[in-house]
């Protein structure tokens, strides 16, 4: 599941479909991150288990190696509140 972080928090399924999020404490974590992230993440019971940050804001990450993406994610976590967990 792609979750685009804009005005309002948009999840998206493979076929490039919206999705539902599971609750609204997750649509409020999820909004915490900086407009215009894309985190990509599996939902898993009440969670979004994330484990790629394709953009950080305006920064395009796509292009950047995966261990890199991996810590600026990691460190965005740890900003989050709520049930948002690195994989």
């Amino acid at each position: 599941v792609l979750v685009h972080v804009k005005e309002s928090v948009v999840a998206t399924n493979r076929a490039g479909e919206v999705t539902e999020l599971a609750s609204r404490e997750l649509l409020d974590c999820l909004a915490e991150a900086a407009p215009g992230s894309v985190l990509d993440g599996e939902l898993v019971g009440g969670e979004y288990h994330v484990f790629d940050l394709l953009q950080h804001g305006t920064q395009d990450l796509r292009t950047t190696g995966y261990l890199d993406r991996w810590l600026e994610l990691d460190a965005l976590v740890d900003q989050l509140s709520g049930p948002v967990r690195l994989v």
